[in-house]
């Protein structure tokens, strides 16, 4: 019972888990204590932009995954762990793309916009992106479930309000810097990985609940329609081919001559 359960729950949401163990592994050191030079992983994996100046790109994204202390950690990964468990298999295809995308604008917007920073850490920005990849996927739910606007209002005010709060005061806004050393908080991350999502937003998925225009949603028919013509076209043509076949073809294809028995019965 509880291996059918686990079992379930990874088939559920198997990046988001997956992510998570990748992320311990990254941050094991955090737990072991010690000085800064006994961290030779998280060092390897930081943001550091020396570093990818000189070539090592890869910290771009990897500086997501690792964090400044186990507080830092534990809050970035149970956000992220919640927020996938619930909606990981709503976003469908669509939600590796979503985490590689936050990731991948975080750590370019810091490259481009913030010189001044060498180093970073965190898995906020990705946090930040997922959240609203979960907002957009309710907003367009409740423009055809309009009971769900009670929630989905209320959260979307919210975390608009917070990454404007932490853009103007550089502040977090919930309070988080009591809980531990979290580092400098950010709020271009926030931004960035928010951004992230918006870009693929216009190509999302259709198994995400993403509701297209009703032009797309007609286009989209009337291509399946001609596909089944298509389909019935060919099966016909095949019909007509094999003399033995016990295929009944339309009235409307057959020639005037033709009875309405098969040609196996014809022949007989």
């Amino acid at each position: 019972m509880l291996f059918q359960t686990l079992s379930r729950i990874w088939h559920s949401c198997p990046w988001t888990l997956g992510l998570c163990g990748l992320m311990l592994l990254c941050n094991l050191e955090l737990f072991a204590g010690g000085s800064e030079a006994a961290q030779p992983v998280l060092r390897w994996l930081e943001y550091d932009r020396p570093a990818i100046s000189d070539g090592q790109v890869w910290r771009l994204l990897t500086g997501n995954l690792v964090h400044w202390s186990r507080e830092h950690f534990l809050l970035d990964i149970g956000v992220f762990l919640l927020v996938g468990i619930l909606y990981e298999r709503s976003l469908g295809r669509a939600y590796p793309w979503i985490l590689l995308l936050s990731g991948a604008a975080v750590g370019v917007s810091l490259f481009a916009l913030v010189p001044e920073m060498t180093l970073y850490r965190g898995f906020s920005g990705v946090d930040s992106g997922q959240f609203a990849a979960v907002l957009c996927l309710e907003v367009r739910q409740s423009l055809r479930d309009g009971n769900r606007w009670w929630f989905v209002g209320p959260a979307a005010i919210v975390f608009v309000v917070k990454l404007a709060s932490e853009s103007l005061t550089g502040q977090p806004f919930f309070g988080t810097d009591r809980l531990g050393d979290l580092g400098d908080p950010l709020a271009l991350a926030h931004v960035a990985g928010v951004v992230g999502v918006l870009a693929l937003f216009p190509v999302w998925p259709d198994r995400t609940g993403y509701v297209r225009p009703l032009s797309r949603q007609t286009s989209l028919h009337r291509g399946r329609c001609r596909m089944h013509q298509a389909a019935a076209r060919r099966t016909e043509q095949a019909a007509q081919e094999r003399p033995g076949s016990m295929i009944r073809r339309p009235p409307a294809a057959r020639s005037r001559s033709e009875g309405w028995l098969t040609t196996a019965v014809a022949e007989n």
